[in-house]
């Protein structure tokens, strides 16, 4: 069964995405093909994954650190 993504998700997602470009204007070292791949993805996403907005930039157990 999927879960049905809540509507505060989409309310974030919108409010980001109107905020987005000039957010990036504002503050130019997001201006990178970095930060907008993140926003894609999290844009296209259904919901938040296990509460996070960004969990593939976690440090992995292993890395040393």
């Amino acid at each position: 069964m999927m879960a049905v993504p809540s509507r505060d998700w989409s309310v974030f997602k919108q409010i980001f995405a109107d905020h987005w470009e000039p957010f990036q204007r504002t503050h130019p070292r997001y201006q990178t093909a970095y930060y907008d791949d993140l926003v894609a993805k999290m844009l296209e996403r259904a919901g938040p994954i296990r509460g996070s907005l960004a969990p593939h930039r976690r440090r992995p157990r292993w890395s040393g650190g």
